[in-house]
């Protein structure tokens, strides 16, 4: 090819109706391809709500300790995409436990499939969606960060909380340990 031009139009305001382009060619032997359809707006997921809710600590070693995080979120305020008789999504889930000085204790990122009938669907909307881990994080004081992201890498939610960890069970915030 010798060229390539780019055609479109400005909308000043993006939530209006999107509006029609039309294209007369004048050259032979021009070949042109084109969407018919303007684009829809960008991907734009709003922020869903998450709680994170802790479990009592179970001793697995000296000075190690089993804790159970439970994440929850509401399933109407998943991206749930309509496919065939379906709604589903792909949730990231990235979870991390630092120290009050910053280091990573732990580290774990997986993704997790939702799947709904219609029929779930519309039963659904007034669920949670929850998501359990089990971390294994020696006695002391810690923060914990959850963040859920969609398919499209964008940002769900983002939560973080601070809590010590003993023998006793947990606390919230850093506690004595930090201090």
């Amino acid at each position: 090819f010798y060229g390539v031009y780019s055609l479109g139009y400005y909308r000043s305001d993006p939530d209006s109706a999107r509006g029609k382009v039309a294209v007369k060619i004048d050259r032979k032997k021009l070949v042109l391809e084109y969407d018919k359809k303007p684009r829809r707006q960008a991907h734009q997921p709003r922020m869903a709500e998450l709680d994170m809710v802790v479990g009592q600590p179970r001793p697995v070693a000296e000075n190690l300790y089993s804790l159970p995080v439970s994440l929850l979120s509401p399933l109407a305020q998943l991206p749930l995409r309509a496919t065939g008789k379906t709604r589903g999504c792909d949730v990231g889930v990235f979870f991390q436990a630092l120290s009050p000085d910053g280091g990573v204790l732990v580290e774990s990122f997986e993704t997790v499939t939702v799947v709904l009938a219609e029929e779930q669907y519309r039963e659904a909307q007034s669920q949670q969606w929850q998501h359990r881990l089990l971390l294994e994080l020696p006695e002391g004081p810690f923060r914990l960060r959850a963040r859920l992201s969609d398919d499209r890498q964008e940002l769900l939610a983002d939560r973080s909380i601070d809590l010590t960890v003993s023998a006793e069970g947990v606390s919230g915030g850093f506690g004595e340990a930090a201090r």
